[in-house]
């Protein structure tokens, strides 16, 4: 099975709820998020998390979130298990992939102006020629950069893979890094986000979503 859950927010939640949310989580994480300045990345911290203690119920996995390991590029994983999951988090979007069939990635932007001459390095000529011609330079732009960062995050090698590297340009969904083919499916979650995931070998059937409250929890 490969789900993606997925929550958002614009606000803060009420204090109360929100301590009590993350008095729920592991004490080394519950520091992580009182480290944080801005409100938005504590919540961020924490819907994640909870995102992924969602997804391990729903897999039925018991797995204790205090158990979480991190590879020497941080990549974070849970010893002597199948299960693979990534989160990320832009805007008031916090998303969670999960499987047990196969190692994955997933990245979300938020399609903000931003000068995107400065990223021009990061990209191979083929799909700058092709970020150039389109018809929306912006959003063509992220397309590109969130499959790039959802294949570095599934590969698990952090940037030691340049992004440059990688010429996703009439990929028809599929990329090889070395040896290993990785296949790309875009989420639609909301039109001023661009989502992709990524994950090994032959594209995966029916990936489940699910919108989480995470203020019913």
């Amino acid at each position: 099975m490969t789900a993606l859950f997925y929550t958002y927010f614009d606000k803060p939640l009420r204090s109360d709820l929100f301590w009590r949310l993350t008095n729920q989580l592991p004490p080394d994480t519950i520091s992580k998020i009182k480290k944080f300045k801005k409100w938005q990345d504590a919540h961020a911290c924490l819907f994640g998390r909870l995102l992924l203690r969602e997804m391990l119920s729903s897999f039925c996995i018991d797995h204790d979130l205090s158990k979480l390991r991190y590879t020497k590029y941080q990549k974070p994983y849970f010893e002597n298990s199948d299960f693979n999951f990534n989160i990320s988090h832009s805007g008031k979007y916090v998303v969670c992939a999960g499987s047990n069939q196969s190692k994955l990635g997933v990245d979300i932007e938020e399609i903000k102006s931003i000068n995107i001459l400065d990223f021009k390095e990061e990209f191979h000529t083929e799909e700058w020629a092709q970020i150039k011609d389109s018809g929306n330079n912006l959003t063509t732009f992220y397309e590109f950069w969130t499959m790039k960062e959802a294949i570095i995050k599934a590969d698990g090698k952090g940037l030691t893979i340049p992004l440059n590297d990688l010429n996703l340009s009439n990929n028809n969904n599929r990329v090889k890094i070395d040896q290993t083919v990785w296949s790309l499916h875009e989420i639609h979650l909301d039109e001023d986000y661009v989502c992709h995931m990524a994950y090994l070998g032959e594209p995966v059937d029916g990936i489940i979503r699910r919108l989480v409250n995470l203020e019913l929890l």
